[in-house]
């Protein structure tokens, strides 16, 4: 699956609501800021991957309050 977000490309979140399979969020860690898909959510985690899996296969497993937003349109 190609990338849906690309460097440089903005996005609208919100912060309020469940976060379900399929979300796309903003989460920081390090200081820095990603966009990715949640995978799935168990007890306070969230494991999140890349949309262009043939090139990033990494599974992020990130705290819920790591999460900025949910992802509502990207501009």
């Amino acid at each position: 699956m190609l990338p849906v977000y690309k460097p440089g490309d903005r996005v609208l979140t919100f912060n309020w609501g469940p976060v379900n399979a399929g979300d796309v969020v903003v989460f920081r860690e390090n200081k820095t800021n990603y966009i990715k898909r949640v995978d799935s959510t168990r007890g306070g985690f969230v494991y999140l991957s890349s949309d262009n899996r043939g090139k990033a296969t990494k599974i992020w497993k990130i705290a819920k309050r790591q999460i900025v937003g949910l992802v509502l349109l990207k501009y």
